[in-house]
This record gives C-alpha cells, structure tokens and sequence, in this order.
C-alpha cells in the first residue's frame, strides 16, 4: 500500500504561485486598457490614476477651516453655543418650513442635535 502525507510547506508554495498567477491577467489588462484602446485608454488612465494637487488640496483645506471657524465665532455665545442659541438658529433655517416644522418639533430637534453633539465632543476629548 501506499502511504501519502500533505506536506505544509509545499501546500504554501503551490498557493502562492497560484496567487502570483493569477494576478498577471489582470496587469496585462490593465496594461492593454490603459495604453491601446485610444481614447478610451485616455478615460481609463485618468479614472485609475487620479492626479493630487496637493497645493490646491492643503489652500482649500485652510479656506475650509477658515468659513467654519469665523461662522463658529459669528454665532457662538460668550461660553459657547447654548441650546438655545442654537433652537434660535434652527428657527430662523426652518422659517421658511413652518407650514411643515412646529415649535415642538423644532425644540426636539434641537435638544436631539444638541445632545448629539456634545456627546460627540466629550467622546473625542476624552
């Protein structure tokens, strides 16, 4: 009779020849889409390898920060945003939907986005 055993070591060496050989297809498609379809090609190269300004992604971070940071400034209190001071904000936002949005609703939406947020903010202090 005869006697097999699995040997480990080549069960490894098998799977990552196989591994390495299955991905040679998809380089020379990926080779044969981005280079001899014509303009095609042009579309595909521009999806697959999307091009970092990072000047213009660091500028409009700053600008960014900058809105958020003076629009902070403009509507916060002396210790900071209140819930009411924000339930007045979002009144005057939903003013317009008022035949839509009550009092009430407006007040729990507040007390909701309030509790949210400070919730947030001590989760990421801490």
């Amino acid at each position: 009779g005869y006697v097999s055993t699995v040997a480990v070591s080549k069960l490894v060496a098998t799977l990552s020849v196989v591994l390495v050989l299955l991905k040679v297809p998809l380089d020379v498609l990926t080779f044969f889409c981005t280079t001899m379809l014509g303009h095609l090609s042009t579309v595909y190269n521009q999806v697959m390898c999307k091009r970092f300004d990072f000047e213009a992604a660091t500028g409009g971070m700053a600008l960014r920060l900058l809105v958020v940071h003076h629009a902070f400034n403009q509507m916060r209190d002396r210790d900071g945003i209140s819930e009411a001071l924000l339930r007045n904000i979002l009144v005057e936002v939903f003013q317009q939907h008022s035949d839509e949005l009550d009092n009430e609703e407006i007040s729990r939406l507040t007390h909701f986005c309030f509790k949210a947020a400070k919730k947030r903010t001590s989760v990421e202090m801490a």
